[in-house]
């Protein structure tokens, strides 16, 4: 019986920015600080693998709080105090390998 290969170990993870836009929207030159178009994700491994990495990224859109949580607006909650909340917008898988 072989025994089973132990997983590589992921190590010293980092991003050069921790909010930024994707590729798709244009960059603009404001007075106003904005976020970055993309950023550049570095790890470590301690062994040679294949990595895939899948983002799923979040749209934040008005809406209204209603007993706490902060849901969509309908005509019947329209007085309601406002709120932002999070809907998914897409995912994007990548991937990586370390030779």
């Amino acid at each position: 019986m072989i025994p089973p290969t132990p997983s590589p170990i992921v190590g010293a993870v980092s991003e050069t920015s921790r909010s930024w836009v994707g590729a798709n929207n244009l960059a603009t030159f404001t007075r106003k600080h904005k976020s970055p178009v993309g950023t550049t994700f570095s790890f470590t491994l301690n062994e040679s693998a294949s990595v895939t990495f899948a983002f799923a990224f979040a749209q934040k859109v008005a809406g209204r709080k209603v007993k706490g949580k902060c849901v969509a607006k309908t005509a019947k909650n329209r007085k309601k105090p406002s709120c932002k909340r999070s809907l998914r917008a897409s995912s994007s898988p990548s991937s990586a390998t370390r030779v």
